[in-house]
């Protein structure tokens, strides 16, 4: 029940998940606000802004990616054995994970 509520309301603020972003492996992420994106970058993330995602900062790579929580963000600790070794050819999705 709680992965259907979460996937109604998304996830808060902090949290750490992981992110599918098209042509790479699930990538662990956090959710952030709008106020937490730099200055300097605010036109080129905000301007991209879709109401029913939600805004992420990946790790290892520091993008700023917009996701939807019905099927483009995912728990971390419930699907950690499988993510973290789907990318695990991937040097920087490695030392993104720890």
């Amino acid at each position: 029940e709680k992965d259907k509520a979460t996937k109604k309301k998304g996830y808060a603020k902090g949290e750490v998940c992981w992110v599918r972003i098209k042509g790479y492996p699930w990538w662990p992420c956090v959710v952030i606000s709008k106020g937490d994106v730099p200055k300097n970058r605010q036109r080129e993330v905000l301007d991209h802004e879709q109401g029913d995602k939600q805004l992420v900062f990946t790790f290892g790579d520091y993008m700023f990616y917009w996701a939807a929580p019905s099927d483009g963000l995912k728990r971390w600790d419930a699907n950690f054995g499988e993510f973290s070794k789907k990318g695990a050819k991937n040097k920087l999705h490695k030392q993104a994970v720890g």
